[in-house]
């Protein structure tokens, strides 16, 4: 091969081999741009799922706290008596409500909370939607079964009386049940028995004619006898106790009998204050004249419950009775009933009574009441009982300068 020959075939080689470094540069930058654009790809993918679950869960915690908004209302709602609340979701911005626009969780959340404290902070004077306040009708009918007379056993007369139970939703009589209790100083509510006055107390209490706090439960008693050898309210015990949300009135005792026929107590305090047990016998109910009677009541709802005077008279001749409840010498409320054998009931002025004699000769009485009048006071309740005033040892001497002839109870 000539020397011309072989440079030339070295020339294409070298032409060749030029060719194909150029092409395999080309392909490794093709390469390179396809996988740069491959990562370009990948990262937006992921950056727009990254923004998705973002909006998702901003949703979520937009819709958490719609949700915990709507329960708020409702919890408020039924505090404050079913009134409308203003709807936090109806101010919030549209850009906050709708995915498609994000915004921070936290400053929807601090939005939020802004709207919802005046509404946790409501006023306490806020009425209750599920608070029962009874209609005239409803408080009489309500009242109208109480003091259903137990009777006697043998000679002896049995324990009767009524317990008022009120809670935000009801309002319930249940009379003194003469199977179960038959202990003038026990109370049993709802099968827990209560000491009104223990042993120690009827050798002890004596004198002052107060009220006593009770000692197992939440709640007042009435007083005992101002001493061993007087009959004023030695047959009737009164008050409430409160518990568990829950509060009973109760009036309980030894009715005043309605016939001559010879009845007995099976309680006498003479003895009771010495540790021995006797029976006393009680004379019926007046047929005439008028009886001014004192002592207490305890008036209130929602398980508050103060104690007032309690001033009255009951005319055995007219057969009304009228007692005036007083707050220091603030006259609070008037109630009274008609007397019918030895209980009474009515409405004056809108406020729904019943009550009963108990004891020697209707030496006390007893009743519960209930007021439906428009106002603050609307649906207070209560219980009272008075003692006769002018009493010796034996006998309660009647007033001659006062009678209820012009004292009108609404038509029932």
């Amino acid at each position: 091969m000539n020397k011309n020959l072989r440079l030339s075939l070295i020339a294409v080689a070298c032409s060749l081999a030029i060719t194909a470094c150029s092409s395999d540069n080309k392909g490794a930058t093709r390469y390179e741009n396809l996988v740069n654009s491959k990562a370009e790809e990948t990262a937006k993918k992921a950056e727009e799922a990254a923004k998705r679950a973002q909006e998702s869960a901003t949703a979520k915690k937009l819709a958490d706290l719609e949700q915990k908004q709507k329960e708020l209302e409702a919890e408020l709602a039924k505090k404050n008596g079913n009134a409308a609340v203003p709807s936090v979701g109806s101010n919030v911005p549209s850009n906050l409500i709708n995915p498609s626009t994000p915004a921070k969780a936290k400053d929807t959340e601090e939005k939020a909370t802004e709207k919802k404290e005046p509404e946790v902070k409501a006023p306490s004077t806020t009425v209750n939607a599920n608070v029962k306040v009874l209609t005239a009708e409803e408080a009489k009918k309500a009242l109208e079964e109480a003091f259903k007379d137990n009777g006697i056993d043998g000679s002896n007369i049995k324990l009767s009386g009524s317990i008022l139970t009120v809670t935000d939703s009801t309002y319930t009589v249940k009379n003194i049940n003469p199977e179960s209790n038959q202990n003038l100083n026990e109370l049993i509510v709802d099968g827990h028995t209560i000491t009104l006055y223990s042993a120690d107390d009827l050798k002890n209490d004596l004198g002052d004619m107060k009220s006593k706090t009770l000692a197992d439960a939440s709640g007042k008693v009435s007083a005992l006898p101002p001493s061993k050898l007087k009959s004023n309210f030695e047959q009737v015990r009164y008050g409430y106790t409160t518990k568990d949300g829950k509060t009973a009135l109760f009036i309980q005792g030894y009715l005043t009998p309605t016939s001559k026929d010879k009845v007995s107590s099976p309680f006498n305090y003479w003895y009771e204050a010495k540790g021995q047990k006797s029976t006393q016998v009680l004379g019926e109910m007046p047929t005439g004249d008028v009886y001014e009677y004192r002592g207490t009541a305890f008036y209130g709802k929602d398980n508050k419950y103060n104690e007032l005077t309690a001033k009255g008279y009951a005319d055995f001749g007219e057969k009304k009775v009228k007692v005036d409840l007083l707050d220091g010498n603030q006259t609070k409320l008037t109630l009274g009933g008609n007397i019918t054998n030895n209980t009474f009931e009515g409405n004056y002025q809108g406020v729904i009574t019943k009550g009963a004699f108990f004891g020697n000769k209707a030496i006390d009485m007893a009743g519960m009441f209930y007021q439906t009048n428009e106002g603050s006071e609307k649906g207070m309740n209560g219980v009272f009982g008075a003692t006769q005033q002018n009493c010796s040892y034996t006998s309660c001497s009647p007033v001659t300068n006062k009678n209820l002839k012009d004292f009108n109870l609404d038509k029932q």
